[in-house]
């Protein structure tokens, strides 16, 4: 999941997240699982206020123009 920048700030990436988290609790689905780029600190904020849970992290498994980045893999599991 992702927005452009002008879209960020607003509550959609909040309600997009909030969507699939029912959708996925509503088919039965017990646990969430997501990569997310260790340098995009609102994704992450974003994650942890919905209670994903940090559970480890691939370094350097992503590379654009160049340029290497950890991604943190997060998870959230249905009671």
């Amino acid at each position: 999941m992702g927005l452009l920048g002008i879209y960020r700030g607003k509550g959609i990436g909040s309600r997009l997240l909030q969507l699939a988290m029912q959708r996925a609790r509503e088919r039965g689905l017990e646990r969430i699982e997501l990569s997310v780029l260790h340098e995009n600190a609102a994704a992450r904020a974003l994650y942890a206020q919905f209670g994903f849970q940090i559970e480890g992290r691939r370094v350097r498994d992503w590379k654009h123009d160049g340029v290497y980045q950890d991604s943190i893999l997060m998870a959230f599991a249905f009671n």
